[in-house]
């Protein structure tokens, strides 16, 4: 997915840290990212743990944090106590509704791109909107309905040629997507990623 941060450098910066907000329409795709758009991490003085150091610390720095540290397989490991959740069913139930609030996220910016974003939101739903359209008709997944799937679908314009009504039948032609390893419930729980700062 396409994911939208504002940052903001005050003008005692780098003595403080930037300001990070995320385009979350009222969503929480991860225990890191607030449905408001705060952005929680140490780094930015969000959170509890190794914060902002004016003589070291730098703008590349917050950004691979964000990238590596948040936007990862197993979002439900952020979470304070549950790093070795991964693959239990509390962890693929948060999956699920992580991918359907990423769909609203996904609808919205191709409704409605930023000022100053087109461009980019224009050229990435253009390569990745088929795809993710196809994932949301075919992978298990309660929490996105058909009345969501149709709404993607209409603000992609119909990227699949023409226009669905929800989930992929079951007797549809074609090969079918595999499900995703993180909407699996695993054997036995995995750790989560390494360092993740948690919210």
């Amino acid at each position: 997915a396409l994911y939208i941060f504002d940052v903001h450098l005050p003008t005692s910066y780098p003595q403080v840290p930037p300001r990070v907000t995320y385009w979350a329409w009222g969503k929480r795709i991860n225990p890191n990212l607030y449905s408001n758009g705060k952005v929680c991490l140490s780094l930015l003085g969000t959170w509890a743990g190794p914060s902002w150091d004016p003589s070291l610390s730098t703008l590349l720095q917050v950004l691979v944090s964000i990238q590596s540290m948040i936007l990862i397989e197993q979002p439900y490991c952020n979470e304070p106590g549950q790093q070795g959740d991964g693959g239990s069913q509390a962890s693929v139930n948060y999956n699920k509704q992580v991918l359907a609030d990423v769909v609203h996220s996904v609808t919205m910016l191709a409704r409605a791109p930023p000022a100053g974003c087109a461009d980019i939101v224009t050229s990435f739903l253009e390569r990745q909107g088929p795809a993710l359209l196809r994932q949301t008709r075919e992978f298990p997944n309660e929490f996105v309905t058909d009345e969501v799937i149709v709404g993607l679908d209409a603000a992609l314009s119909h990227p699949l040629g023409a226009a669905v009504t929800g989930t992929r039948p079951a007797d549809e032609e074609g090969e079918r997507l595999p499900t995703p390893k993180w909407l699996i419930v695993a054997a036995a729980p995995e750790e989560g990623e390494e360092g993740a700062d948690a919210s």
